[in-house]
């Protein structure tokens, strides 16, 4: 909070913009995945959108571990699922917290999601400003708040 009101306040150059919180996010479902993007944008999160898990898997393999400060994959999409991807991606040492949507809630696959650490289980729909409010709280617990440097 401190970082932006002194952002603003800069008066020998343009004000400096705090970092925004950056969200990963694998949705198959094209809708859903630009309904979820646009809506984060909005909130003020900068969205790296995928399409399925192998996408997820591939970008945190080649930009790092530390590439996004929260992730939300849809559990069921083909090919590699959002919860392979990041069981993988856990295995590589991604810590981000993590966000796992489904249509579905079996007490198994609440069980691998819990398995991953540090994520949560969220049913579909998916209200988007409630998501963003969790998204601050998350990030904030794990200490990605926004303004960081990161």
């Amino acid at each position: 909070m401190l970082d932006a009101a002194l952002a603003t306040m800069r008066e020998d150059g343009p004000a400096i913009e705090p970092r925004r919180l950056r969200v990963a996010l694998a949705e198959d479902d094209d809708d859903q995945r630009w309904a979820l993007e646009s809506a984060l944008i909005a909130e003020g999160f900068e969205v790296l959108s995928f399409e399925d898990g192998a996408e997820l898997l591939d970008f945190f393999e080649l930009a790092g571990p530390r590439a996004a400060d929260v992730i939300i994959a849809d559990l069921n999409m083909p090919g590699r699922s959002g919860l392979d991807g990041l069981e993988r991606a856990r295995a590589r040492g991604l810590s981000a917290p993590i966000f796992v949507v489904t249509g579905e809630g079996s007490s198994e696959l609440r069980s691998r999601v819990a398995h991953l650490g540090n994520a949560l289980f969220l049913q579909k729909p998916i209200d988007a400003s409630r998501l963003a409010q969790a998204i601050y709280r998350v990030a904030s617990l794990a200490g990605n708040e926004p303004g960081s440097q990161g």
